[in-house]
C-alpha cells in the first residue's frame, strides 16, 4: 500500500523517463487523472488513456514524450515539493518561477499546499 499516491505517480513518470520507456501504467485516481490532463494540457506527454479495471480503480497509460532529434526526455526534472511529512505553504503570488518560467508548478487547492515542478 503507497502512503503518498502523488509521490508514487511522479515516481513512475520518473522511472520510466530515465529508463526510456515509450509508455507507463499508473493505478488511477481523480486526482492523478487531472494531473495527467495538465501535463498533456502542456505539453509534456505526447498522450494519456484512462482505462477501466476489473476492480473500478482504473488504470491510466501515459506515452511518453522525447525530443524527435536528441531523444532526450521532454521532462527533465519531476519532483514533489510539498510532502505529507513536510508541507509547504505559499500564496498564489508568491510562487516561485520554475525554470525561469519555462517550467510549470501545478498546486492542489482548497489550499495552495502541494505544488510539482516538471
Amino acid at each position: 500500500m503507497f502512503t503518498d499516491p502523488i509521490a508514487d505517480f511522479l515516481t513512475r513518470i520518473r522511472n520510466a523517463n530515465r529508463a526510456g520507456h515509450r509508455v507507463v501504467d499508473i493505478p488511477a485516481s481523480n486526482t492523478k487523472r487531472e494531473i495527467t490532463k495538465i501535463l498533456f494540457d502542456q505539453g509534456y506527454i505526447l498522450s494519456y488513456k484512462f482505462e477501466e479495471t476489473e476492480n473500478n480503480q482504473g488504470n491510466i497509460k501515459i506515452a511518453l514524450k522525447y525530443d524527435k532529434f536528441t531523444k532526450e526526455p521532454v521532462i527533465k526534472k519531476i519532483q514533489r515539493i510539498s510532502t505529507p511529512g513536510l508541507r509547504k505553504y505559499s500564496n498564489s503570488d508568491s510562487l516561485p518561477r520554475i525554470l525561469n518560467g519555462l517550467g510549470i508548478s501545478i498546486g492542489l487547492f482548497p489550499i495552495l499546499d502541494i505544488a510539482y515542478t516538471f
